[in-house]
Order: structure tokens, then sequence, then C-alpha cells
């Protein structure tokens, strides 16, 4: 039925929004989601489930986070925000990679950052849609913005367990911040003994990744490559040029 002003009630008015915000967004999910739901419910809520706990504990009082089944995203205005972020919720999750004995347990995440501008469903306000103003908790879970596109399209880049900076993050920044100065950030400088682990334990994965790729439908070329890309990430457990003292 028609609005009184003559408006139908689904109308939307994009003229009325008001103007983004510039901020990091990260998209961070488990590796092979799909293809652990098309072998397993329980796997894959087990998975699922432990990467979004490893995200609730880490410190995220500056970061707003925008679940997605499989994956989240999440966003805030800086650098260290989001670097304190994500490095709380990969060591959760690196501990809990090396932690579990059963290897067939084990799940893999990955991430990726870009850096634009954005804009919370939150602040879409009555002028824009009268039903979305209505419904607060939905608004909230609302986002938009090109650096989503950018953050989500780059993970798939990222080595395992590893952090891609997309080139928007790598040229802008936040005020007073200088861009990312490495494709791939590091998250474990402060722990490199997790880290050491961590990728001791993702070789002895990708062995046995290499011997029962049917099994769990992860092709025999996928596994070189992410195994190649998680030697390099981890290589010397050096800091990225240009990060070690940021």
């Amino acid at each position: 039925m028609p609005e009184p002003n003559g408006q139908n009630a689904a109308y939307f008015n994009a003229g009325a929004l008001p103007k983004p915000d510039l901020a990091y967004v990260c998209w961070l999910d488990v590796m092979g989601a799909s293809s652990v739901m098309e072998r397993s419910l329980s796997m894959a809520a087990n998975f699922v489930c432990k990467l979004h706990h490893a995200v609730l504990e880490s410190p995220h009082e500056y970061v707003k986070l925008y679940p997605m089944v499989d994956g989240l995203y999440a966003t805030c205005e800086t650098q260290l925000s989001m670097k304190t972020f994500l490095t709380g919720a990969f060591t959760a999750l690196a501990q809990i990679f090396v932690g579990e004995a059963a290897i067939h347990h084990r799940f893999i995440p990955k991430a990726a950052v870009a850096y634009g501008p954005v804009l919370h469903g939150e602040r879409i306000p009555v002028s824009s849609s009268r039903i979305l103003a209505a419904h607060e908790d939905y608004r909230k879970m609302l986002l938009f913005g090109m650096p989503m596109i950018q953050a989500h399209n780059g993970e798939q880049y990222a080595p395992p367990f590893g952090i891609l900076i997309h080139e928007s993050a790598r040229a802008f920044a936040g005020p007073e911040e200088k861009p990312f100065s490495c494709v791939w950030w590091q998250w474990f400088d402060r722990d490199r003994d997790l880290a050491a682990r961590l990728n001791k334990e993702l070789k002895k994965y990708y062995e046995w990744c290499e011997k029962n790729p049917h099994a769990i439908l992860y092709h025999p070329h996928r596994i070189r490559e992410h195994k190649q890309l998680a030697a390099e990430y981890f290589v010397n457990l050096q800091p990225d040029i240009g990060e070690a003292n940021s």
C-alpha cells in the first residue's frame, strides 16, 4: 500500500544517506568452509563456531563485527585497533590449531584488509527508509562499501593463517597513520614461539591433505599452492620489511 505521500512502503531514498566513514575493513573466514559443509554439518559447525569464539574473545572494543556464517567482516577507524583485533583472533585460532590432536579436526583461517569509505547500517536515517529505521537490530547488521568487496576478493590470495593487505590499505591510511607497507601482514611478531609451532603443524597438516585430497574434497593443485603460500608466509619467521617497528 502506498504511503500517505504517495510513495510505496518499500521506497528507499539513497540521496538522504549520510556521508560514509573512512574505515579499515577486514574479511576473515574459514578456508574450504563450503566443502566442509558438504562433508559434515557437525564438523562445519565446529569450525565456524570456533572461529566466532576466537573473534568474540579477541580485543574488539573499537571494532564493529558483522558475522556472515562461515566468516565475518570487521571494521574500525585505526590500524592499531585492526592489528590488535587480528593479533588476538589469529593467536587464539593458532592455539586451537596446534592444540588439536586429531588432524582432521583442524581448520585454517585467513583474512584480507582494505581501506576506504563505508556506511554502517545503523546510520541509515528515517528519511532514507521508514522500514529499516523501524527495525534497529536488523539495520545494525547491514554494511555497505567498496572495501567490503576488496577485502572479500583479496582474501583468496592470503596465505593459510595469513592476512593479505589490499592495495587500498597500502596506498591510503587514517589521520596521522602511514599506509601498510607490506602485502602480507604478520600477526605473530609478539609470539614467535607460537608461530614456529604453528608452522611445524601446518607442514604436517598439508602432508596429511596430500594423502587424502579426495576424501576431504581438496584439489591436489590447491593443496600444493596453499602449502607453498604457508611456507612463504612463515619463512624464517622474520618480520615484514617496514613492519618490524610498527
